[in-house]
């Protein structure tokens, strides 16, 4: 695999830490699911680990699969833990992946923030994952708080994939405040801009 720089450039240089847990997907809960993430419409997506002989993974050992299917319309998602943070309108979350497809595929990613009051309209990023790109890419995008009443934040891959397959690894989240004020932890830096080489949001 790639030397993950830009990723670092996203989560490291500027202090951020990930809000994703297991972004990696390397710790197993069962059945082949990744821990820390839920599934809906499950058929034989699973995470996929190297074998001595194949590597699946963007970064360590393991990635996830998805495979395309007649009925296809898996989602694996995850709500982002926003203890600490003090969200304000103007405020960010910054959404970063690697993915492999093979083949025509149906998928994208979408990071949403949904808000306490109904008639809020909820603040959306969706990138759609390309057909045929059989080495790993990386892609990025923002998503908005318009509303400092945030109810839950969440990630999600959907693939709707009727064949083919791709790989998702190293998904982060990170959070970036809009002033300078201090969330989990002290001294954060300015919100870094977006790294060349990495897809945006479409």
């Amino acid at each position: 695999p790639a030397s993950p720089t830009h990723i670092f450039q996203v989560d490291s240089v500027a202090g951020l830490p990930s809000l994703i847990a297991n972004g990696g997907l390397e710790a197993l809960a069962s059945k082949g699911q990744p821990a820390s993430w839920k599934f809906v419409y499950l058929s034989d997506d699973k995470r996929k680990c190297n074998t001595v002989d194949v590597t699946v993974a963007y970064e360590g050992s393991c990635s996830y699969l998805f495979k395309g299917s007649k009925h296809e319309k898996m989602i694996l998602k995850q709500k982002i833990d926003r203890t600490g943070l003090t969200i304000v309108p103007g405020d960010k979350f910054r959404l970063t992946f690697f993915a492999s497809a093979g083949g025509t595929v149906v998928a994208k990613a979408q990071l949403k923030v949904v808000y306490t009051k109904a008639s809020l309209t909820t603040s959306k990023l969706k990138i759609t994952i390309p057909i045929g790109n059989k080495t790993y890419v990386p892609y990025i995008g923002d998503v908005t708080v318009t509303d400092s009443r945030v109810d839950r934040v969440i990630v999600q891959f959907n693939n709707s994939s009727a064949s083919g397959k791709w790989y998702l690894d190293q998904v982060r989240v990170v959070y970036l405040s809009s002033v300078p004020r201090n969330t989990r932890d002290e001294g954060l830096l300015p919100p870094p801009p977006a790294p060349n080489g990495f897809r945006g949001q479409n």
